[in-house]
This record gives structure tokens, sequence and C-alpha cells, in this order.
């Protein structure tokens, strides 16, 4: 439980460490399901993108002298779960790669409020 705005910030952190591990999982297999090369090499930038983040909150709960032991985040978890269920309805074409797009959008969104949180 959050007791200071340090215990806070810290909580912040690694909800966004668990947001970017669980996006990072899940990308590689979005794009091996994709239809089309754009999309798939996209998803697969993303994965340097959120390793990169992973890095960078890493360094940052290692500044603070924080363990590494991060919670899984279920907003994060709730919000791809939806993506993966989804998906199962829709097994190839252009609707399963817009689906794939818009939930990688909300989940994208997800992260950024949550960093602007953690700014603030």
């Amino acid at each position: 439980m959050a007791r200071t705005f340090n215990d806070l910030y810290v909580h912040e952190l690694e909800m966004l460490i668990s947001a970017a591990t669980q996006m990072i999982e899940l990308l590689p297999v979005l794009a091996k399901g994709t239809d089309t090369h754009e999309l798939h090499s996209a998803l697969l930038l993303q994965v340097q993108g959120g390793t990169n983040q992973w890095e960078m909150l890493r360094q940052l709960l290692k500044d603070l002298g924080q363990p590494l032991s991060v919670p899984i985040s279920r907003g994060i978890q709730s919000l791809l779960g939806e993506c993966t269920e989804l998906l199962k309805s829709f097994p190839t074409g252009n609707l399963r790669d817009a689906v794939m797009i818009a939930h990688m959008q909300r989940a994208e969104h997800y992260k950024m409020a949550a960093y602007t949180s953690a700014h603030d």
C-alpha cells in the first residue's frame, strides 16, 4: 500500500514495467498472425520500443534503490486478454488485423495515461 508519494511513484513504475512486459510477450505472437507485412513489421518494431521502455523503467527503479519485483498490472492484462479472446473469432484477414490495431491502440493509450500519472 502506498503511504508516501515515493511509494505511489514506485507503484506506478512497477505497473508500467508490468504493462511493457506483457506487451513485449504478446506482440510477437500477434505479428505471426497478421495478413500484411507492414503490420507484422510495425508490431515487431513495437517490441523493440517496449524493450527500451522496460530498460528505462527498470533503471528508474534501480536508481530509487527498489528491487525488481513487479506485480501483474491487471488493467493491461485485461485489455490484452480482450484482444486475444476476440482474435479467436477472426482467424485470418483484414478484419483480424483491424482488431489487432484497435486493441493495441487501446493498450498504448492505457500506457500513455500511466506514464502521465507517473510523471505528474
